[in-house]
């Protein structure tokens, strides 16, 4: 009587290991595990890859069907002439940025040489005003607001000329002096009369 043993492709890899050494059939069955379990992995890995492969493949489709897209193309190419326009435009802006930054620097120097200029005759005005404040007793306020803020620094008070006030203040100024002056026209007068 004949019993036929079928293997499975497990028993049938045992089988073939049989005829070596235990060390290299320890080794040999380490690795054919390794192997197996290398190819689980390798099975779960294609698993997750297969949905992201699908998406590339419809990504390339659409790029495909856009490529053959002649309205998408002629959209693209309006989009391109539009960017160089405005290139251009911003060329030529630059260009006479620069333009304007040359003369600038060309002109800077003799910018500076009336800038220094000014500042010395601003220090001559400068002067002139101080000295006239210096010579009033008040200073008007109808004056500049520079030519004010120095009297203030001088301590001098400000007045307005056309203020009421200032103008009785003057009249009674003017008839005091035309009083002492009549006074003092009239005493040498007495004098010579009194002298005969």
């Amino acid at each position: 009587m004949h019993v036929s043993i079928e293997l499975d492709e497990r028993d049938a890899g045992e089988k073939q290991l049989s005829h070596l050494s235990q060390t290299e059939y320890v080794a040999a069955k380490s690795r054919l595990e390794s192997l197996r379990r290398e190819e689980v992995e390798l099975g779960e890995e294609i698993e997750q890859l297969e949905p992201a492969a699908q998406t590339v493949a419809e990504s390339a489709g659409a790029l495909w069907k856009a490529r053959n897209d002649g309205s998408r193309e002629d959209a693209l190419g309006s989009e391109l002439e539009r960017l160089r326009s405005q290139i251009s435009d911003l060329s030529s802006q630059i260009t006479d940025v620069d333009r304007r930054a040359d003369e600038i620097e060309r002109s800077l120097p003799r910018l500076r040489a009336r800038c220094a200029s000014l500042g010395e005759r601003f220090e001559v005005a400068r002067a002139a005003v101080v000295k006239a404040i210096e010579g009033l007793r008040e200073v008007p306020n109808i004056v500049s607001e520079w030519a004010q803020e120095l009297a203030r620094k001088m301590g001098k008070p400000l007045f307005d000329p056309n203020s009421v006030d200032y103008m009785m203040q003057e009249m009674q100024e003017a008839t005091r002096a035309a009083k002492a002056l009549d006074r003092s026209r009239e005493a040498p007068a007495r004098s010579r009369g009194q002298a005969r």
